[in-house]
């Protein structure tokens, strides 16, 4: 029933109307005011929450590299002991023929 009776008040009387609508719009500045703090609060955080999630990518690319880099020396280590073996066994190979070849003489 105030509603309605403010509304009648407002139609038949200006000041009423001007002194409503000022308020109205205080109230509503008041809000636009409290949703842009709010969205300047959310953004901030987003960005804060953006650079600790570059950090964090930054520091797992830094470790795969580092894992990666180990595991190269690895297989190139392992490599050069493949050839060593490889050489090991055709000297030995070769050795052999020689002596079997002396042993015929």
């Amino acid at each position: 029933m105030a509603v309605t009776e403010q509304i009648s008040k407002e139609s038949t009387d200006l000041e009423t109307h001007v002194d409503l609508c000022q308020q109205r719009y205080k109230q509503l500045e008041e809000r636009m005011e409290r949703n842009h703090q709010e969205l300047k609060e959310s953004f901030r955080e987003i960005t804060e929450s953006l650079k600790q999630t570059n950090k964090n990518l930054e520091l797992t690319n830094e470790k795969i590299s580092l894992e990666i880099n180990a595991v190269k020396d690895q297989v190139a280590a392992q490599h050069s002991s493949h050839n060593k073996i490889i050489i090991s066994l055709l000297i030995a190979i070769i050795a052999s023929i020689i002596a079997g070849v002396f042993a015929l003489l």
